[in-house]
């Protein structure tokens, strides 16, 4: 008899429930009803129970109803979710069981597919101790459903949006500065590099530069040679030019001349400089021991005699490198290369700070990747009087690259979901679409833009992570 009566009471509270429902047109040829049990949510399992209709009023079969019940996350507070099944427990009647966490305010996203036609998206919304479910659907819409089939699309009211932070901003095409930055070495500078080597035979009498390391300049004398054939040469050209100086005007002297000239010749071309000639020429006394002068200014990095060697031609005997200006190698990735040109400005610092901050410009850009590192090179040239750079050293390099006008995005709209880079556009009307999008290199703040936006379109710059989460984002394929 008590079941008899409980079973009635049921159906007529069902029969009521029946004439009160409101049915909401969601788009699609379909109409739905939502409730809770108890009507009153509270913490703890509730029953979520939907009637669904087609236009003519007719119980829709085989549906298939995915839900998420959630809170997004806020402060240290993660992110909170349940998945209840609706399965179908009466013709167009789909009822499953959901857990709430603790009080507040939560959203439910339900995606109903029917046997035939597209899946519609529905928002709502409820609240622990509060009746009844609010359809944000229809407060975004004024009072009609949005059939949304695209996945990760979500709705928020202007409220919503600023309850989480919800900022915009246009796409739009600017004028973009990359700055490239990167560890440099300081090396010497290839271009100016000399070796000392002589054309003749002899042997060490003094040694001037007699270490590594030691700072010279172009024309310092490195070392004297005696040479037996370097004298001999000498005592030519003296004689040379002693008979020219003795001859009166005429054929005879021309050819006298003549001769001075080629023995003066020969010592030029022993490595004599000009100031050595003429002092040997005014002082008409040969040199026992003559001196070697430096061809460039720098430092010594090889010493290859010391002093009373016997040195022979073409033996290197010192290796000098300038190191003013110096050169600066740096890596970069290879698509960067298009982006760089000689010329271009660049910063130097040493990674702990110090004096040795200045400003130099790309000199060369080498054709070639790096075997090991796949990555290319460029060398930067930079002044240092004050030899605060030192070769092998390490250093900071910022090149400044103009990307020119590109169509730029702000770097807060983008989120990195593995290997896809997404926005969130707004489409009006409360709608935020996720979008995938392709990028370029990154200019300060902004993002430059392959493909996937254009300009004019309004992305979300801030409370992106709060709108992904309001729209369950996911991979197309991937399960609710």
């Amino acid at each position: 008899m008590k079941k008899l009566l409980l079973v009635g009471i049921l159906a007529v509270i069902a029969g009521c429930a029946r004439e009160q429902a409101e049915m909401h047109d969601v788009g699609g040829g379909l109409r739905v009803d939502a409730a809770v049990v108890p009507a009153e949510p509270k913490v703890g399992n509730n029953v979520m129970r939907l009637r669904i209709e087609d236009s003519a009023g007719k119980p829709v079969r085989g549906a298939r109803v995915d839900a998420l019940v959630f809170m997004a996350a806020m402060g240290a507070m993660p992110r909170m979710e349940s998945k209840p099944a609706l399965p179908e427990k009466a013709p167009g009647v789909y009822e499953g069981t959901f857990g709430l966490a603790m009080g507040g305010s939560w959203d439910v996203d339900l995606s109903i597919a029917p046997p035939s036609g597209a899946p519609t998206r529905i928002a709502l919304r409820l609240t622990v101790g509060v009746p009844g479910v609010t359809w944000v659907t229809d407060e975004a819409t004024g009072g009609s459903a949005l059939a949304d089939s695209s996945v990760g699309a979500v709705v928020l009211t202007e409220a919503r949006r600023q309850e989480i932070g919800v900022t915009t901003a246009p796409v739009a095409v600017r004028d973009l500065d990359y700055t490239r930055r990167a560890s440099g070495r300081v090396t010497y500078d290839e271009s100016r590099r000399a070796e000392v080597t002589l054309k003749y035979q002899g042997y060490v009498r003094t040694l001037a530069a007699d270490f590594t390391g030691l700072a010279v300049r172009k024309g310092q004398v490195l070392l004297t040679v005696y040479s037996p054939d370097l004298y001999s040469a000498e005592r030519e050209f003296l004689e040379a030019i002693a008979v020219r100086d003795s001859m009166s005007k005429g054929p005879a002297q021309d050819r006298a001349a003549d001769l001075a000239a080629a023995a003066r010749q020969r010592l030029a071309l022993w490595d004599l400089s000009a100031g050595q000639i003429a002092a040997l020429e005014k002082s008409r006394k040969p040199s026992e021991a003559v001196a070697v002068l430096s061809p460039v200014s720098g430092v010594i990095t090889d010493k290859m005699v010391v002093q009373g060697s016997a040195v022979v031609p073409g033996q290197t005997l010192f290796k000098i490198a300038p190191i003013d200006p110096i050169w600066i190698l740096c890596d970069v990735y290879p698509y960067e290369l298009p982006f760089l040109k000689v010329g271009d400005k660049a910063t130097v610092t040493l990674p702990a700070g110090g004096r040795a901050v200045r400003g130099g410009r790309i000199s060369f850009i080498y054709p070639f990747l790096e075997s090991e590192t796949r990555t290319g090179q460029v060398r930067i040239e930079v002044a240092n009087g004050d030899r605060a750079l030192l070769p092998d050293q390490l250093v900071d390099v910022n090149i400044a690259i103009p990307l020119g006008k590109r169509l730029a995005v702000p770097a807060s709209a983008v989120l990195f979901n593995g290997d896809r880079r997404l926005v969130f556009v707004d489409a009006g009307g409360g709608r935020l679409e996720p979008r995938e999008v392709k990028l370029g290199a990154k200019a300060d703040d902004w993002y430059a833009v392959e493909s996937g936006l254009k300009a004019g379109d309004t992305v979300v710059t801030s409370g992106n992570f709060l709108v992904a989460a309001e729209s369950r984002l996911r991979a197309p394929e991937s399960a609710p």
